[in-house]
C-alpha cells in the first residue's frame, strides 16, 4: 500500500530567489518551503517534483498552465482565489520599508509622500500598495534582491519586502547603506496554493501541517534564519593589497615617503572596513529589534513569543503561568463589508484595549489575523479569569471604527507541572476553538 502511494506525483513551482523562504539553488529546492515539503514527502501519499522557473512570475504562469499544481508558500489575495485553493496559514513574517541611510524613518505607506517605491511584480504587497494607495509611485523589479539594489544604485528611494529575506540578502551582500526605514503594510501570512480541481491534495496537506506540532515549525524557522554573513568585499580587498604589495616592492627602490604614503592609505582603509562591520552589527541589531514588534498593533509578534519561551531563563522562572488565546469574533465580517482598511483599524483599536486591560507584567502578542496571545505570570486560572473578564466588559463599551460594539472569544491554559510552554499553548488554541464552537464571546477554562 507504502508504494501504490508513493506513486501519486505532484509537481510544483516556487519563487526561485526568495531566500531564506524558498529558493532554487544547482537546481535544488532549498529554504523554509523545502523542509515543508520534505516533511509533506514523509507524511502524506503525494511525491512533490520541482518545476523549475527563471522568476516567481513564471512559477504563476506555469500553474495557470497547469504545469505544475502547487505553490508552497503564497499569500491569499482575491485574484488568486480565482485559480487556487489555499491551506492554512502555517508561516507568518511583517514586511518592511527599506531604504539608504540619508532617508528618515516612516511609520507606514502613508509617510512615503512622492518618494519612488520599489516593488517585486507579483507580490501580494504589490496588489496591496496598488488597491490602497494608488498614489504612490511604484517601480516593479523581477525579484526582492533587484529591488534593494535598485536602492542601493539609487534607482529608487525606497523598497518594500519581506523581513526574513531583506535581512538575508542585508547581510549576505554587506549592504551596509541600507537600513529599515519602517513597517511595509501587512504581514505576510504564508500558506499553500494548490491549483483548483485538486480537493484531496488539499484536504492531504492541510491535515499533514495540522499534525505538525509548534516545535517542529520552530525548528525549521530556527534552521533558515541563522543567516551567516558573508563579506563580499573581501575580493576586493584583496586584489587592493595584493596590487599595493607589488607597487610597495618597486617603490621600496625609489624612495621611502612612497612607503610611508601607502602605508597610511592602509590604514585608513583598515579604519574604513572596523567602521562598515560596525554600522552592519547595529543594523542587525535595529533589525532585531524592529522585527519583534507587529507593524499594524505595535503589539509583540509571534517572533518575540518564540523568542521568548526559548529562553532558558524564562522558562526556569515562570513555572506558574496562563495562556490566554483570544481572537474577534466575526472578524472577517467586517473586511467583507467595509474592507481591509477598516478592518485594520479595528485591530489597531482593539489592541489599545488589550493594552489597557492587561497590566506591566502581562505580555501580549498578535498572533497573526485576529488572533492574540496573553502571558500572564504568575497567575493562576482564576486570575486570567478575571482579566479575560475585563476584556470582555471593556469591549461592552467601546464603539469601533466601523461603529459598532464587538465581542471575542477566549481559551485559557495554566502551565502544568513538567508541561512544556508549546503544549499550554496548543490546549488554549483547543480551548480557544471550543468557546468559538459553542457560540462565541465565551471563556473556555482547562488547568
Amino acid at each position: 500500500m507504502t508504494t501504490a502511494l508513493a506513486q501519486i506525483r505532484v509537481p510544483y513551482c516556487i519563487d526561485p530567489n526568495w531566500l531564506p523562504y524558498e529558493a532554487i539553488e544547482d537546481s535544488q529546492h532549498i529554504g523554509l518551503s523545502a523542509d515543508y515539503i520534505s516533511y509533506l514527502n514523509e507524511t502524506t501519499p503525494y511525491q512533490f517534483e520541482l518545476i523549475e522557473t527563471k522568476n516567481w512570475q513564471q512559477s504563476v504562469e506555469y500553474l495557470k498552465q497547469g504545469r505544475c499544481s502547487l505553490l508552497p508558500m503564497l499569500n491569499q489575495t482575491n485574484e488568486r482565489d480565482a485559480f487556487l485553493d489555499f491551506t492554512q496559514v502555517y508561516f507568518s513574517s511583517p514586511n518592511f520599508l527599506v531604504s539608504d541611510t540619508e532617508q528618515p524613518f516612516m511609520q507606514s505607506f502613508e509617510s512615503i509622500g512622492e518618494r519612488t517605491l520599489g516593488v517585486t511584480a507579483g507580490y501580494r504587497i504589490t496588489e496591496y500598495i496598488a488597491n490602497n494607495y494608488p498614489q504612490i509611485n511604484t517601480v516593479a523589479y523581477e525579484s526582492e534582491l533587484d529591488g534593494l539594489m535598485a536602492v542601493e544604485n539609487g534607482e529608487v528611494d525606497l523598497f518594500v519586502g519581506s523581513v526574513h529575506s531583506v535581512n538575508n540578502h542585508i547581510q549576505t551582500l554587506g549592504l551596509t547603506e541600507l537600513k529599515i526605514a519602517g513597517w511595509g503594510g501587512p504581514d505576510d501570512d504564508l500558506r499553500m496554493g494548490v491549483a483548483i480541481g485538486n480537493q484531496a491534495l488539499l484536504n492531504s496537506i492541510d491535515n499533514a501541517l495540522a499534525n505538525m506540532d509548534r516545535q517542529q515549525h520552530f525548528e525549521i524557522y530556527n534552521k533558515w534564519n541563522n543567516v551567516k554573513v558573508i563579506d563580499s568585499t573581501n575580493y576586493k580587498l584583496m586584489w587592493q593589497l595584493g596590487i599595493g604589495a607589488l607597487v610597495l616592492f618597486l617603490l621600496v627602490l625609489v624612495r621611502y615617503f612612497s612607503i610611508k604614503r601607502y602605508n597610511t592609505v592602509l590604514t585608513t582603509k583598515n579604519h574604513q572596513l572596523s567602521d562598515l562591520q560596525k554600522q552592519l552589527l547595529k543594523s542587525n541589531a535595529n533589525l532585531q529589534k524592529i522585527s519583534q514588534k507587529d507593524g499594524l498593533t505595535q503589539l509583540y509578534n509571534r517572533h518575540y513569543f518564540n523568542q521568548l519561551i526559548s529562553n532558558d531563563d524564562f522558562k526556569d522562572n515562570n513555572q506558574s503561568l496562563c495562556l490566554i488565546f483570544l481572537d474577534l469574533d466575526w472578524f472577517k465580517a467586517i473586511n467583507d463589508a467595509h474592507g481591509h482598511v477598516v478592518g485594520d483599524e479595528v485591530l489597531r483599536e482593539f489592541a489599545q484595549v488589550l493594552k489597557l486591560c492587561c497590566q506591566n507584567q502581562e505580555i501580549v502578542c498578535r498572533w497573526g489575523g485576529e488572533e492574540f496571545v496573553i502571558v500572564k505570570q504568575p497567575a493562576k486560572l482564576k486570575d486570567a479569569e478575571k482579566l479575560c473578564l475585563r476584556i470582555q466588559n471593556h469591549l461592552k463599551n467601546h464603539i469601533f471604527k466601523h461603529g459598532k460594539a464587538l465581542t471575542c472569544s477566549f481559551g485559557v491554559a495554566q502551565l502544568r507541572t513538567e508541561e512544556t510552554i508549546l503544549s499550554c499553548l496548543d490546549r488554549a488554541d483547543q480551548l480557544l476553538y471550543q468557546a468559538k464552537h459553542e457560540g462565541r464571546n465565551r471563556i473556555a477554562i482547562s488547568a
